[in-house]
């Protein structure tokens, strides 16, 4: 859930899901989820106020990829059309 949801506000769908996407891709590179905790509580904490760690194997653009999806603000979190024009997913889909 984004932070938005969590916090129980007013969300727009399709940022909650750039954020679910963020979300996604910090499993599919790290084989874990970015936001664990013991209990529902301190795990809404975590998510609110963003609080995750990115290993330091990954690349810049990664890194900044997963920094902007998982954005706490909703309103400057990345949209899906910058998601597309992103260094790392772009030139990704250039070479397939």
């Amino acid at each position: 859930m984004s932070p938005e949801i969590v916090m129980k506000k007013e969300y727009d769908g399709c940022s909650a899901d750039i954020w679910a996407s963020g979300v996604l891709l910090y499993y599919m590179l790290f084989s874990r989820l970015p936001f664990t905790a013991q209990t529902e509580k301190d795990l809404h904490k975590k998510i609110s106020r963003g609080f995750y760690k990115i290993p330091g194997h990954i690349n810049d653009e990664a890194k900044d990829l997963l920094q902007r999806l998982l954005q706490v603000d909703a309103t400057k979190r990345i949209k899906a059309s910058e998601v597309l024009m992103h260094p790392l997913f772009y030139q990704q889909s250039k070479q397939i």
